[in-house]
This record gives C-alpha cells, sequence and structure tokens, in this order.
C-alpha cells in the first residue's frame, strides 16, 4: 500500500465530508428560512430571518475554505516522489510523520499516526526544501528527518 495515496485520499475523504456537511445545513437553513412566517410581531420575524441569514454567511465562508482545501488536494499528485520537502511531501522524523497537504489533522494508517497538516502551519514553514537527513528545530527542540518522499 502507498502510504501518500491512503493519506491523500483520506484528506479528501476529510474535506468531503466538511463540504456534504455544510451543504446539508445550508439546506436546512433554506427551509427553516422558508417556512419562518410572519407572525403579528414583526420584529420576531425579522430577528428570526436575520439570525437564519447571518449562519448561513458563517456557512457559505467555511463552505468557500473547504472548496479551497479540495481544490489545493487535487493540485497533489500523491504519487510524486520528493527528496526535499515541499507540498506534497511525505516526512518521517523524529518528532512525527508528516504530510504536506491541508490541516485535517491525526490519520492513522496501519497503527502508524500521520499528521496532514498544512503547507503554511509553522511546522511545515520549518521543515519547507529540507530533505533526508536534515536536521530542524521546532519548539526549541532539535529533531531529525529520516525520511521525505
Amino acid at each position: 500500500m502507498n502510504i501518500k495515496s491512503e493519506l491523500h485520499k483520506k484528506c479528501l475523504e476529510s474535506v468531503d465530508t466538511q463540504i456534504s456537511t455544510i451543504e446539508k445545513q445550508l439546506a436546512s437553513l433554506k427551509e427553516a428560512m422558508e417556512n419562518e412566517t410572519k407572525s403579528s410581531v414583526g420584529d420576531k420575524y425579522e430577528t428570526g430571518r436575520a439570525m437564519i441569514q447571518n449562519e448561513k454567511d458563517q456557512l457559505m465562508k467555511q463552505l468557500s475554505v473547504s472548496i479551497q482545501l479540495r481544490t489545493k488536494l487535487q493540485q497533489i499528485n500523491p504519487s510524486k516522489s520528493n527528496d526535499k520537502v515541499e507540498l506534497g511531501s511525505l516526512i518521517i522524523s523524529e518528532s512525527g510523520n508528516y504530510y504536506i497537504s491541508v490541516g485535517v489533522g491525526k490519520i492513522v494508517i496501519q497503527n502508524t499516526t500521520y499528521f496532514a497538516i498544512s503547507a503554511l502551519s509553522p511546522i511545515a514553514k520549518v521543515l519547507y526544501n529540507k530533505r533526508k537527513e536534515d536536521c530542524f528545530e521546532f519548539r526549541s527542540k532539535k529533531f531529525k528527518i529520516i525520511d521525505v518522499t
């Protein structure tokens, strides 16, 4: 099994799940907005609609971010081998195993923990352009890169 491909697949699944969840919430809000009936107390109606609209705006922002994450993932070729750390790299180090892609977090494959992290995360910035056997310092501790693929 290609670990990078499996990590990539899990990242895509996670982002697609986020997108699906947000889309369901938006559909629910649309239904709530349509069912909101104007009562004799006009202010209550307007307040309810405003709250629904605010929630919709927040969900639309989250949806936009999630779609951007999916687009970034689609730009990564998990079968490409890297000799230095860059977007799409899998880093095995003394401090942990990192897949530079999007910030999905902890992924466990075959009892091994990996962290899918954004290229903009602090550790990714430290790792960028490093190679196998290079050392790096993160949070005042020194670590060695065991492998980069």
